[in-house]
């Protein structure tokens, strides 16, 4: 994941989509807004 110059890694092992309350969790950790985030997905 991305923002700017900060760049936050997410393993995956599995290959598959991350659950979206461990998203939120990590959204909300790197202060990024949900809202702010869906936007540039």
């Amino acid at each position: 994941m991305r923002r700017g110059e900060e760049t936050i890694h997410i393993p995956n092992p599995h290959g598959k989509d991350i659950d979206w309350t461990l998203m939120k969790r990590i959204l909300k950790q790197a202060k990024i807004d949900p809202k702010e985030w869906d936007k540039l997905v």
